[in-house]
Parts: C-alpha cells; sequence; structure tokens
C-alpha cells in the first residue's frame, strides 16, 4: 500500500513539474511573439529574458544570432571612427534580436556603444545583459560601470542641452541682428551726412594752432553748433561688415570709408539696442590702424537724420559742468 502511495505521489510530482515547464514555456514563447513584433520595446525584452531564466535550460541559440555575433565582432576589432562602431551596434543588435535572452550580444553592444560615445546606449545594454546573465562573474563590476555610464550619459547631455540652447540663442542673435541692420540700412540707403561738432570758441594750443573748446551739457542743446564745410555730404553708413555698421567718412570717389568715426553692433531687437563704440586708432608706421574701440554715448532722431555723439563719456549728463567734444551728422 505504501509502496502504492509513494508511487502516486511522485507521478503528482511529475505531472506538476511537466505543467510547470509547459506553462513557462508558453510564457516565454508568447514573450518572444510579440517582442519579435515590436523589438524596440524594452519592457518586452524585459520579459523575454525573464520568462527564459524561468526555463529549465536556455533555448539553444540560432545560428543567425551567432552569424550577426560573429559580424560584429569582426566591425569592432576592424573599427577607426564612431560610425564604424555604431556599425558594429548594428550586427549586435541583429544577434539580440534573433536570441534575446543571450547575454553575449548585449555585453559586445555595450562596448561597441562605449567606444562610439554613445554611453546611454551603453550602459541599458548592460543592463539588458545583466538580466541574461545575473549571476555571470563580472555582475559587480558590470553594474558598477552602468551606473558609471549613466552618470557619464546625464553629463554629456547636459553639455549637448546647454550648447544646443548656446547656439539657439547665438542664431536668434543673429537673426536679430541681421534684421536691425536691414531695419537701420533701409532708412539710411544712399543718404549722406553732413558732420559739424559742438564747441563755444577756438582755443589757442600753444604752437599756432587752434582747437575747439568743447562744451557742457547745457551748452550741447544751445546755438554752438558749427559744420565742418569742406567735409560736407561725405559722411554714410557703411554695411559692409555682416555683422556691425560704421559711420564714417568715405571721401571723394571712393568705395570704402576713408576713416570711421562710429561702429554700431546691434545688441537686441531694435535701433534703440544698439552699442555704439569709438575706434581706438594707432599709427603702426604707415597707416592709422584700428587698436581696439571705446564706448561712446550716442543720440539720433526716431528717423536717423540726425546723431549727437561723443566718444569722452557714455554719460554727459553725470557731469554737466564738464565740455566734451561731441560731433553731429545731419542728413543732406
Amino acid at each position: 500500500m505504501k509502496r502504492i502511495v509513494a508511487l502516486f505521489i511522485l507521478l503528482a510530482l511529475g505531472c506538476m513539474q511537466a505543467t510547470y515547464a509547459d506553462k513557462s514555456t508558453d510564457e516565454f514563447q508568447d514573450a518572444l511573439r510579440q517582442l519579435q513584433q515590436s523589438p524596440d520595446d524594452k519592457a518586452l525584452r524585459e520579459a523575454v529574458i525573464g520568462a527564459a531564466q524561468k526555463l529549465k535550460s536556455l533555448p539553444k541559440i540560432p545560428e543567425d544570432a551567432r552569424r550577426a555575433l560573429a559580424r560584429g565582432a569582426a566591425a569592432f576589432e576592424t573599427a577607426q571612427s564612431a560610425a564604424d562602431y555604431l556599425a558594429a551596434t548594428v550586427e549586435f543588435g541583429a544577434a539580440m534580436n534573433a536570441a534575446p535572452w543571450w547575454s553575449d550580444p548585449y555585453f559586445n553592444r555595450s562596448l561597441a556603444f562605449e567606444k562610439a560615445g554613445s554611453l546611454a546606449q551603453a550602459a541599458a545594454a548592460i543592463h539588458f545583459y545583466l538580466l541574461a546573465a545575473p549571476n555571470a562573474p563580472d555582475a559587480d563590476a558590470m553594474q558598477t560601470k552602468q551606473y558609471k555610464l549613466e552618470y557619464l550619459a546625464e553629463q554629456k547631455s547636459k553639455a549637448e542641452a546647454a550648447a544646443a540652447a548656446a547656439q539657439a540663442r547665438a542664431n536668434q542673435q543673429r537673426q536679430q541682428s541681421a534684421a536691425v541692420l536691414n531695419e537701420l540700412k533701409a532708412m539710411v540707403a544712399a543718404v549722406n551726412y553732413d558732420r559739424g561738432d559742438c564747441h563755444t570758441q577756438m582755443v589757442d594750443r600753444g604752437d599756432g594752432a587752434q582747437f575747439a573748446d568743447g562744451c557742457t551739457w547745457a551748452e550741447y542743446s544751445g546755438r554752438n553748433w558749427h559744420s565742418d564745410r569742406a567735409l560736407e555730404g561725405n559722411f554714410v553708413f557703411d554695411f559692409s561688415d555682416a555683422a556691425a555698421v560704421r559711420l564714417g567718412f568715405k571721401g571723394y570717389g571712393r568705395n570704402a570709408l576713408a576713416f570711421t568715426d562710429l561702429v554700431g553692433t546691434p545688441n537686441g531687437p531694435t535701433l534703440n539696442d544698439m552699442q555704439w563704440e569709438c575706434p581706438v586708432m594707432e599709427w603702426n608706421g604707415t597707416k592709422s590702424v584700428e587698436k581696439g574701440r571705446k564706448p561712446a554715448w550716442v543720440r539720433f532722431s526716431s528717423d536717423i537724420r540726425w546723431f549727437g555723439w561723443t566718444c569722452e563719456t557714455t554719460d554727459p549728463s553725470a557731469n554737466p559742468t564738464v565740455k566734451y567734444h561731441y560731433a553731429s551728422y545731419k542728413a543732406q
């Protein structure tokens, strides 16, 4: 009687094990079919690997997977550029899709992605490697590497985002600057200016020459402007520089400026945001060359028919009793 009971128990256990094995196989085959339809679905890939781990033994590696792994190894070994390493990841990807429970393609794919600089993808490949080979001798080391790659990928992503934002701002600024310069160009096209200066008297320099004494803030607003008739009509805006505009003396019959009084650079969306500077000139032995620039104080009418400016201060009203040398441009 005891033998009959024991035999019955063994038969029951065998049936239970067979039922469990059949259930595990069905679960694996079902997950595998779904993954084959959506190979980029990470959750389905995790499900296939998990279902494979429940099988009594892992499925046999298909020959297509072995072939793709070998091709990936050849591509990796001969790679000389990031593009070459990415080509290797394609072959390793084919291997992991043909045998998603196999750990080798994930391991090799992580190496190739790392070499290509695709750190987030390298970390993701290690994640699947560890799922497929949880008891691998290098599991702890690979887990640590995954964490490091995730951190480096985050830092790289932040740097790339910052660079992209900076580039977008630079592009926007270039477009904005071009729009401002085009607006100014449309207003002053073919306009020539007379140049004048503000002074109350000419002062003897001591060597027989004289110079203008300039104007205070109150005198600037008075009747102290004098035109340089010798240079009338020869001051123009020059737009040969794509990033800035120059205002200066063109000279008789010249195609370019003989000298520059002011340089205007767009610094915002409107003409009022223009940053104006005076060139700092230096004699190099044969000619005057621009060695730098200094900020200028500039005021102009809304139609750009009149300019007033000085290179000696950026805020003349702060020292209203100081005489500064102001110049002006008036459209003909």
